[in-house]
């Protein structure tokens, strides 16, 4: 059954390419149906992610320093990985040059005073971690702040498991969200195919194929540095510990498909979490782990945005010392 969803995601996947390059404003007009498809997602993210940590947390007996534990490794795991990455693609950007003698002259020239403000109010480290705490959960819920959510979700949890049969009432109730919320996922995953189908029309159909040659460079760079990452670095580190990696990678590769053409991790997080839970991860780590990793573990942004800074500097003359490199990827 799998196997055939992931066909089916494939199929539409490549008749939206076509569809969009041949009729570019039939696929551009295909848009809406591919923005219901992530609303969808969307709707059933963070009830599946609050409900599954607080009962995952409230496992631990009310055990703060289980869950701090966690917290800890998981940190620190996704700090390494993320170094590791960095280095892969910032290797890679220096070794191949991609920037070196793209033609930009054909960009459209445009007011970027939006661009400076924006870069104005970028959040420092220390903000982020004061917003972190919630001061409104409802708000965080409706914003889709994901860490506020899970913040909240780890400390209803452990409280919950702190005080026993009292929160049983509390956590029957969560657990049995959580399984209708798993339910829905199933039912909203049917129109996979149809979403992708509609999201890849549009977006080659409003961009074009031709916008993409002056990029293949670029492109084909990324993609290097993703295929080590996926069949080099990781397949490695399974490897020490033990990990039957190209089980789990055949368990998921269809996930990868609807990630891609979405652009957005958050379609698959509901999937993502069953099926480890099914292959025999804990649902306390599933629930704590993956969540988290949406928001601080993007290794494909990281990697992207490590050869992209560097592209822009190399296509527009400006030399960079590996400092300099390094200074850019820190910050």
């Amino acid at each position: 059954m799998k196997k055939f969803f992931a066909f089916q995601v494939m199929i539409g996947l490549i008749l939206g390419a076509i569809i969009g390059a041949i009729f570019p404003d039939f696929g551009t007009k295909l848009r809406p149906v591919g923005d219901m498809f992530i609303h969808l997602i969307k709707m059933i993210v963070i009830p599946i992610v609050f409900t599954t940590i607080v009962v995952g947390a409230s496992g631990g007996n009310g055990n703060m320093k289980k869950m701090g534990s966690l917290g800890l490794k998981t940190v620190i795991w996704f700090e390494l990985v993320t170094t590791l990455i960095l280095g892969i693609g910032l290797l890679l950007v220096n070794l191949l040059k991609p920037g070196v003698g793209v033609d930009l002259s054909h960009l459209a020239k445009t007011d970027i005073s939006q661009v400076k403000a924006n870069a104005s109010t970028v959040v420092d480290f220390k903000t982020m971690i004061v917003n972190i705490i919630p001061n409104n959960i409802v708000n965080a819920m409706d914003q889709n702040n994901l860490l506020a959510v899970i913040f909240f979700a780890i400390l209803f949890g452990v409280a919950a498991g702190a005080i026993g049969k009292a929160a049983e009432p509390a956590l029957k109730f969560m657990e049995s969200v959580s399984k209708v919320m798993f339910k829905l996922t199933q039912m909203v995953m049917v129109t996979a195919p149809i979403g992708v189908f509609a999201l890849m029309a549009s977006s080659v159909g409003q961009f074009g194929i031709s916008l993409f040659i002056p990029m293949a460079k670029l492109i084909g760079v990324v993609y290097l540095g993703l295929a080590i990452v996926i069949f080099g670095l990781f397949p490695l580190i399974a490897w020490m510990f033990k990990i039957p990696y190209f089980k789990v990678f055949r368990m998921v590769w269809d996930l990868f498909l609807i990630t891609f053409s979405t652009t957005s991790t958050e379609t698959v997080l509901p999937q993502l979490m069953e099926r480890m839970e099914k292959f025999g991860c804990s649902k306390r780590v599933v629930s704590f782990v993956i969540p988290a990793g949406l928001s601080l573990n993007c290794d494909g942004s990281t990697l992207y945005l490590s050869v992209a800074s560097i592209f822009i500097a190399q296509a527009f003359g400006i030399p960079m010392s590996l400092e300099q490199q390094l200074i850019v990827m820190a910050f």
